[in-house]
C-alpha cells in the first residue's frame, strides 16, 4: 500500500492518491474517501465536494469531478464498470464491509447523479437506497435540506440510511442518532449499535499505476 499517481485521461493530467494492497486476497484499491478521527471538517459547500479535500494519507475526500473521472477510467481500461468496496469500523473494534460489482457517478451537469448495484459483504446493501441519487450539499441541496440536517454532502434520498461523510463522533460526546457518520444497520452488525470511528470508501485500482517516488 502507498501512495500512487494517476492519470486521468479526460483531462490530461494525474493526482496523487493512496492505493490499498492489503484487502483480503485482493489487491490495488484506491481510496476515494476516508474518515479516521475528524480532523477534517465535511460539512462543506458543493466546489470543495466536487474538487476535493483533506490529505490522501489522512482524512480525505477525492472529490467528486476525480470520482467521476476515475470511473471513467476503469471502465475504458477494463472494459466494465468500476467496483466499490466500503469499509467500516465501529469504537469497539467490530469491522464489515460492502462491496458493489458496478459504480460510477454522472456528470456535474447531471448532479454527479449514483449507479451502483451488484452488492456483496457483511455490511449490508444500504448504498442501494441512494442509487440514481444526485450529489446534494448544504448550498445545493434538493432533497428536503438533507444535506443541511445532516451537516455534509451525500447522495441522499428521504435523508439516506447510509451518509458516511456525517459528524465524526467526538470523544466523550458521540452524535447520536442522524448527525453522524451513519450506516443505519449497524444493529445487524453490532448489536451494541456504537459509533463508527473508521470509514473508507475505495475504487478498484487501473491496470497503469505508477507508483509515486
Amino acid at each position: 500500500s502507498g501512495m500512487y499517481k494517476i492519470w486521468l485521461v479526460d483531462r490530461f493530467e494525474s493526482i496523487p492518491i493512496w492505493c490499498d494492497m492489503d484487502v483480503g486476497s485482493e489487491r490495488g484499491w484506491m481510496t476515494i474517501q476516508r474518515r479516521i478521527d475528524g480532523r477534517a471538517s465535511f460539512e462543506r459547500p458543493w466546489k470543495d465536494y466536487v474538487s476535493g479535500f483533506g490529505s490522501p494519507v489522512a482524512e480525505y475526500w477525492i472529490g467528486l469531478k476525480n470520482i467521476y473521472t476515475l470511473a471513467l477510467n476503469v471502465r475504458s481500461s477494463r472494459g466494465g464498470q468500476a467496483r466499490l468496496r466500503i469499509d467500516l469500523e465501529d469504537t469497539s473494534g467490530v469491522k464489515a464491509y460492502a462491496r458493489y460489482e458496478r459504480f460510477s457517478v454522472g456528470t456535474e451537469a447531471d448532479g454527479y447523479r449514483l449507479s451502483v448495484s451488484g452488492y456483496s459483504g457483511t455490511a449490508g446493501d444500504l448504498l442501494a437506497v441512494s442509487n440514481n441519487q444526485t450529489f446534494h450539499t448544504n448550498d445545493k441541496d434538493n432533497a428536503k435540506s438533507c444535506a443541511g440536517f445532516k451537516r455534509a454532502g451525500w447522495w441522499y434520498k428521504n435523508c439516506a440510511v447510509a451518509a458516511l461523510n456525517g459528524p465524526y463522533p467526538t470523544v466523550g460526546r458521540p452524535h447520536n442518532g442522524a448527525y453522524k457518520m451513519q450506516w443505519k444497520n449497524w444493529t445487524a452488525v453490532n448489536p451494541a449499535n456504537p459509533d463508527l470511528r473508521f470509514v473508507s470508501m475505495k475504487l478498484q485500482r487501473l491496470h497503469f499505476l505508477k507508483q509515486l517516488l
